[in-house]
């Protein structure tokens, strides 16, 4: 009972979090949160990008919100195999998703492409 709460409450979350990037741009509100990597440091970090991305594919603008950050195209289905696996049942089914999705050579594979999108992404500014 403990974790289906959980559950509720976190998807819950997340519909306000996607209703909220629907109702407002983040590009027109100072007040917006900001990434703390750029206002250090004046690069863009991998995650740039990601409340325009939502607010662009609240209104179906995949072409829009793919432009704020291609890195997002690799990484939602990889978000998407850890939520699937916490809504799955205990099982052989979960652990086996649990160790593709925490292999040690896929977490190398995510973190190669993590810090070369930061590369990239800030010498061609993408």
């Amino acid at each position: 009972m403990k974790r289906r709460r959980k559950l509720f409450l976190w998807a819950g979350a997340g519909v306000l979090l996607l209703i909220f990037y629907a109702l407002l741009n983040p590009s027109g509100y100072p007040w917006m949160p900001k990434c703390p990597v750029k206002l250090v440091t004046g690069l863009q970090c991998p995650g740039c990008g990601m409340q325009r991305f939502l607010h662009a594919l609240m209104h179906g603008n995949l072409r829009e919100a793919v432009s704020y950050n291609y890195f997002l195209i690799p990484v939602l289905p990889y978000l998407a195999a850890f939520i699937v696996r916490e809504l799955m049942p205990a099982g052989r089914a979960r652990a086996k998703l649990s160790r593709i999705i925490e292999h040690k050579v896929v977490i190398i594979i995510y973190l190669v492409a993590y810090f070369t999108w930061f590369i990239v992404r800030n010498i061609y500014n993408l």
